[in-house]
């Protein structure tokens, strides 16, 4: 009997340490999405903004304190996209602001931390200014 405890208690252990890693690797690798935030700014500075979205797209799908500043480049980078397509094509523009302001938004609801402020937040409420300016101009 001290055997069959033996080789369940390692099972369970290891079923514990797989579900962790799972769940990590859900989460996102934290340098991978450094990475990641950084091609995109890159990209997002030679225009290349959807290309630059796409980028960012697997780090934004369980947003975290960790993905702040993903949250935040994602926003802008839709800022700029709309700003860029809104006479063009306004549908598709319109779709592009209310997600960049959701994404802002979260960028600064998730950097509120101990009363520090990353650097980009001063940017990112200077867009939403420039956002929710638009929506009064319509």
């Amino acid at each position: 009997m001290g055997s069959q405890s033996l080789k369940v208690s390692v099972l369970v252990a290891v079923l514990l340490v797989a579900s962790c890693g799972l769940s990590w690797a859900q989460n996102g690798d934290p340098i991978a999405m450094e990475r990641a935030t950084e091609r995109a700014i890159a990209l997002g500075k030679t225009g290349e903004l959807s290309d630059a979205l796409a980028v960012l797209e697997p780090h934004l799908s369980q947003p975290s304190t960790a993905s702040a500043k993903t949250c935040y480049v994602a926003g802008f980078l839709l800022k700029e996209r709309f700003k860029r397509d809104a006479l063009n094509e306004p549908k598709i523009a319109a779709v592009d602001r209310a997600d960049a302001v959701r994404w802002l938004q979260l960028s600064l609801e998730l950097d509120n931390r101990d009363g520090t402020k990353a650097e980009w937040q001063s940017s990112a409420t200077k867009a939403l200014k420039f956002l929710g300016g638009t929506y009064y101009d319509e």
